[in-house]
């Protein structure tokens, strides 16, 4: 395994760790560092970095430990650990995850539940492409979208029945007398 050399700006404040955050931290990069083939392992193991914050003894942000320790950009780090959670969403269902990070992109987005129905009916689909999971995506916001219009809906009804209301008492109020008319 190749050493990796870590220079850290004077300027940048850091913080340290327990013995059992470095350990953690060791542990995660040799996972990391070998894990060329195992990518889900290396997102995974990015992604307990990020939430962990296990970077911050030498970084002040996960983005600039991702570039100077991995030569990765931030994005790209983000977009494997955005992986490494869909992974942990989808994995109930069975062995089947998406395979590669931009597999799990369409996926990005929607809640865990969302992802799991997703992915069901994806997977549930015959040597189905990239596209079917991109079509069960959009069905799953579809229905979103068209419940939180109906409830949207439903809210606007509620105040047109409430100000109809308001004005039949205003109008019963004019012909009884009991309010005049400015």
């Amino acid at each position: 395994m190749a050493q990796r050399t870590i220079t850290q700006p004077s300027h940048v404040s850091v913080q340290t760790l327990t013995r059992r955050e470095q350990a953690e931290r060791q542990r995660l990069e040799d996972v990391i560092a070998t894990a060329a083939t195992w990518a889900k392992l290396e997102a995974e193991s990015l992604l307990t970095i990020r939430e962990r914050k296990l970077y911050r003894s030498t970084h002040k942000s996960f983005g600039a430990y991702a570039y100077d320790v991995w030569s990765m950009s931030r994005a790209h780090a983000n977009r494997l650990c955005a992986w490494a959670e869909v992974i942990n969403n989808v994995s109930p269902i069975g062995d089947t995850y998406p395979q590669r990070e931009w597999h799990a992109r369409p996926l990005y987005g929607l809640t865990p539940g969302q992802q799991r129905q997703a992915w069901r009916a994806y997977t549930s689909r015959s040597k189905a492409g990239i596209g079917a999971l991109v079509a069960a995506c959009n069905q799953v916001r579809c229905r979103m979208h068209r419940k939180q219009d109906h409830q949207a809906r439903a809210t606007r009804l509620d105040n047109a029945r409430v100000i109809c209301a308001d004005v039949l008492d205003g109008l019963e109020q004019v012909e009884d007398g009991s309010v005049g008319l400015v």
